[in-house]
């Protein structure tokens, strides 16, 4: 936990390969769940009494969303931590920047999660 909350340190493969590399996938990940959303989504709960796997689906077009930004929200914060915190003229700009990108994943985070709760 250490590793992404400290200043990077890291040289140009650490930014190249985690900054671009990892942050585009992530980052284009995301876009797939947010332009292709899946038509129901299903969340693995714990056993219970030895009924084996048992699952949550929703239908809801929220949570698809709720994932995607996560995702993108998720490669921004990569992106700017790795790329930006290792570039000379950039890093005075990441903190605020991966700051804003935590932020947002954690809102949709838990708009994840009030999507996905069951309603009576």
């Amino acid at each position: 936990m250490d590793r992404l909350t400290d200043p990077p340190s890291d040289g140009p493969i650490q930014r190249l390969g985690i900054g671009l590399a990892v942050s585009a996938l992530t980052f284009v990940y995301g876009l797939c769940w947010l332009l292709f959303p899946p038509e129901s989504v299903s969340l693995p709960l714990s056993p219970r009494y030895g009924t084996g796997q048992q699952f949550a689906t929703s239908t809801s077009g929220h949570i698809p969303v709720a994932v995607g930004l996560a995702f993108v929200l998720l490669g921004l914060y990569l992106h700017f931590h790795w790329y930006w915190g290792n570039h000379p003229r950039l890093n005075a700009y990441y903190v605020l920047l991966q700051g804003i990108a935590l932020l947002g994943l954690a809102a949709s985070i838990i708009y994840g999660f009030a999507a996905f709760a069951p309603t009576s």
